[in-house]
C-alpha cells in the first residue's frame, strides 16, 4: 500500500511540475510576441520587466539581459516608477545568481527612486 501511494504521489509531483515548467514557457513566449508587437516605447518597457521577473526561474542570465535593456529603455523614458520596479527584478535575478553585490546595488537603487517617488512601501 505504501508503494501505491509513494508512486502516487511522485506521479502527481512530476505532472504538477511538469504542467509548471510548460505554463512557464508558454507564459513567456506569450510576453516575447508581446515586446515584438508593442508599438509603445513604455509597453515595451513593462514587457521586459516582466520577462526579467518570470526569467529568473529558467535562465537567470536572460532574465538580467532583459532587466538590463529595461533599464536602458526606462532611461530614456524617464518614467521611474518602471525604472524602480526593473531595479527591484534585477536585485531578484542577481541575488538568485549569488551576484550579492549586484544585488544590494540594485535593490539599493529601487529603494532610492521609490523615495524619490513618495512610495509609502
Amino acid at each position: 500500500m505504501k508503494k501505491i501511494y509513494v508512486g502516487s504521489i511522485t506521479l502527481l509531483f512530476f505532472f504538477t511540475f511538469k504542467s509548471f515548467a510548460q505554463s512557464q514557457r508558454d507564459l513567456l513566449d506569450s510576453l516575447k510576441t508581446e515586446l515584438n508587437q508593442a508599438k509603445e516605447l513604455k509597453d515595451r518597457v513593462l514587457i521586459l520587466s516582466e520577462l526579467t521577473w518570470n526569467y529568473v526561474p529558467i535562465s537567470i542570465d536572460s532574465a538580467i539581459i532583459f532587466g538590463e535593456r529595461g533599464v536602458e529603455k526606462a532611461l530614456s523614458l524617464n518614467d521611474l516608477e518602471i525604472l524602480s520596479q526593473l531595479y527591484s527584478d534585477l536585485g531578484f535575478a542577481f541575488m538568485e545568481k549569488g551576484e550579492l553585490i549586484s544585488s544590494r546595488e540594485s535593490y539599493e537603487t529601487a529603494l532610492k527612486i521609490r523615495y524619490q517617488l513618495g512610495d509609502s512601501i
